[in-house]
Formats: C-alpha cells, sequence, structure tokens
C-alpha cells in the first residue's frame, strides 16, 4: 500500500476500465489482422466488444490511437 487508500468502488471502476481497454485492445487487433487498418472500423470494433462507437471514443479518440494501443499490446506480448 502506497498510504493512499482507494475506496473500493473506485478501485472497481478502474478495473473495468482496464478491462474494457484490454477489449477494445483485443477486438481491433482482430479487426485489422481480418481486414487491414483501413478498412477496419470502429463500428465492427464496438460491435465485437458491445459497446457504441461514442463509448469506444472515450478510451481510443482516434483510429491511430487504437493502432498504438494494438502495436503496444502486440510488443509485450511478443
Amino acid at each position: 500500500m502506497t498510504g493512499v487508500d482507494v475506496p473500493r468502488k473506485r478501485r472497481e471502476k478502474y478495473s473495468k476500465h482496464g478491462a474494457h481497454r484490454a477489449a477494445i485492445i483485443e477486438a481491433a487487433a482482430e479487426v485489422f489482422a481480418a481486414r487491414g487498418y483501413h478498412a477496419g472500423s470502429f463500428q465492427q470494433i464496438a460491435d465485437r466488444v458491445g459497446m457504441s462507437q461514442s463509448s469506444l471514443f472515450h478510451y481510443f479518440p482516434t483510429k491511430p490511437d487504437l493502432l498504438l494501443a494494438v502495436l503496444e499490446r502486440r510488443d509485450t506480448i511478443g
């Protein structure tokens, strides 16, 4: 513990945020692999994770931001 006591509800929010982010990155990797970066759309990715496009933009404001996250994930998993 770092001396800062984060309330449980707030921690759950952060873990949910991380889980959504990871699911979006995974879905984007699949869509980009199947259709290519240019042909893959935010709507296709949003459909795979079961959220709206506007919710997806909350996590990744631009397509290049999402591609960067996909590439960073690829680099960390080898």
